[in-house]
């Protein structure tokens, strides 16, 4: 039966004690792993199995290496967007202070129309009591028309 050979160690010929292996597909496959002169067939079918177990750790290795890079390259690009996104935020926010302090009523309209503010009395209120930018006769003007 070909399953019961997969897999399996055997000694070359000649007492070469190279490690044969049978493939998936059913041929021998010479390993260029070389095996002391002095190990039984078992120690050989256990050094296989350690070769084996290593090539599967070192391939899960890699994979979780890759992984790491992919998930650390996709946080820097979420953090790129987010500043990216903030940095166009506070550009609207400083339009929407020039804008309200050439025509305050404009000004806030277009802070609430790009939901850089909420339209209600506290909002508006923060907004003007923080004055950053703010123009004091626009604030009074906007105050004065309320």
């Amino acid at each position: 039966n070909p399953d019961e050979l997969l897999g399996r160690t055997y000694l070359g010929s000649n007492n070469s004690r190279g490690l044969y292996s049978v493939s998936a597909a059913g041929s021998m496959v010479l390993r260029m792993e070389t095996v002391p002169n002095d190990l039984t067939p078992e120690e050989c079918q256990e050094l296989e199995n350690i070769r084996r177990r290593k090539q599967e750790l070192l391939a899960d290795i890699q994979r979780l290496k890759d992984e790491i890079a992919e998930v650390t390259n996709e946080i820097e690009n979420l953090d790129s967007t987010e500043e990216r996104k903030n940095m166009q935020r506070n550009k609207q926010v400083a339009m929407g202070r020039k804008k309200f302090n050439m025509d305050p009523k404009k000004g806030i309209q277009f802070l609430i129309e790009n939901d850089l503010l909420k339209n209600t009395c506290e909002d508006i209120a923060q907004f003007l009591y923080k004055g950053e930018g703010l123009n004091k006769t626009a604030i009074g003007d906007y105050l004065g028309e309320r």
